[in-house]
């Protein structure tokens, strides 16, 4: 047993400092004695008693020279591989890998140990040791002491690309998508922050409102290939009409509903033909060559003769412009509609529209 050994120099832990006091002293040797028996138990364990999950630990740690062979190994269950690293710290207090190594085996990722590690640590650690280790190792990892003092947040080419292969093909899961955003939701970015993300898009022509694009969006929907895609992706069984079949009944009014439709189109052209008021010199017209454009005053004053126009002179993305003229943000930074209606929805206008009808009917029947 361990006892025959002299614990100070069994498997070469290092020498604990002399110049501490006696109390930290005598704190240290009882956690060194304390890791020596673990170690001892798992070597002495059965196979029984090793049948289940187990994890490989190296007896002296690499970062107190110890050596990466079958030596220097031990199989342990994973209670007491967590174990290990925070009676480690406890010898070895002034450690910066042996702090990490601890905080690492508390919150760190393991792919094969999914699950049981937080239930080892729920089962067999109180909270107060936990927590006790956490605040010890970030105390100590602090300034200098951190493994990447002075390293900065750069990264070199070579572990950039190393992270970038790593990502390739990843799928980001439902429940994952989920919890980002609800860690996201309702928080604010800062005005630095803004301001940087408003100079960064400053001056830059936004890909789906140039010409060059949107000529390239029509040629794919307009494509051979496209077309082909689309129907093949809803031949037989992909069809969402699949199987489904309409009664008499249903076809009767589908066909009664378009035919008044087409009559009420027609009527309302023919009525406005016979008007003169039908005018189709607007149907080909776009941007502000149309007469249906809304108008855009900017915060010098300049009138832009449509939305478009206004986004390729500023840079600011179409969505952005409208939140700050429709009063959809605190502050809409001197950008309005010419007229004041443009600002409004649909339901607003309908509101507003009733609301006037409303007024004037009150004021009919307080001079009648």
């Amino acid at each position: 047993m361990i006892e025959n050994y002299n614990y100070r120099n069994y498997f070469n832990l290092p020498e604990i400092d002399i110049n501490i006091s006696e109390k930290d002293k005598s704190h240290r040797e009882k956690y060194r004695r304390l890791y020596i028996r673990l170690i001892d138990r798992c070597l002495s364990m059965s196979e029984d008693e090793l049948s289940g999950y187990n994890e490989k630990h190296h007896i002296l740690p690499k970062c107190l020279n110890g050596k990466n062979n079958k030596e220097n190994i031990v199989i342990m269950p994973i209670r007491y591989h967590i174990m290990a690293p925070l009676i480690l710290m406890e010898i070895y207090p002034n450690n910066a890998k042996i702090c990490c190594a601890a905080l690492f085996m508390i919150y760190g990722n393991f792919p094969n140990s999914y699950g049981l590690r937080g239930e080892s640590i729920r089962k067999n650690f109180s909270t107060r040791t936990i927590s006790n280790t956490i605040q010890k190792a970030k105390l100590f990892l602090k300034g200098e002491n951190h493994p990447n003092y002075g390293k900065g947040h750069k990264m070199n080419s070579n572990t950039k690309e190393k992270i970038r292969k790593s990502l390739i093909g990843r799928e980001v899961s439902l429940e994952t998508r989920e919890k980002l955003r609800k860690a996201n939701l309702g928080k604010k970015a800062s005005e630095k922050t803004r301001r940087k993300m408003s100079e960064s898009r400053k001056g830059k022509k936004l890909g789906p409102f140039s010409e060059e694009a949107r000529k390239k969006r029509l040629e794919v929907a307009r494509s051979e290939e496209r077309r082909r895609k689309i129907s093949l992706s809803k031949l037989g069984s992909k069809n969402p009409n699949y199987g489904k079949h309409l009664s008499e009944e249903t076809k009767k009014k589908l066909s009664e509903s378009n035919l008044k439709r087409r009559d009420e189109i027609s009527n309302l052209v023919k009525d406005l033909w016979e008007s003169g008021h039908y005018d189709d010199s607007n149907i080909h017209k776009k941007g502000s060559e149309n007469s249906h454009a809304k108008k855009i005053v900017g915060p010098d004053g300049t009138i832009y003769g449509c939305l478009l126009d206004a986004v390729e002179a500023s840079g600011i993305p179409s969505t952005t412009l409208r939140q700050w003229m429709k009063g959809l943000t605190k502050n809409n930074h001197g950008w309005k509609y010419l007229n004041p209606l443009d600002a409004m929805t649909r339901k607003e206008r309908k509101e507003d529209e009733l609301n006037k009808n409303k007024n004037l009917k009150t004021q009919v029947n307080l001079t009648n």
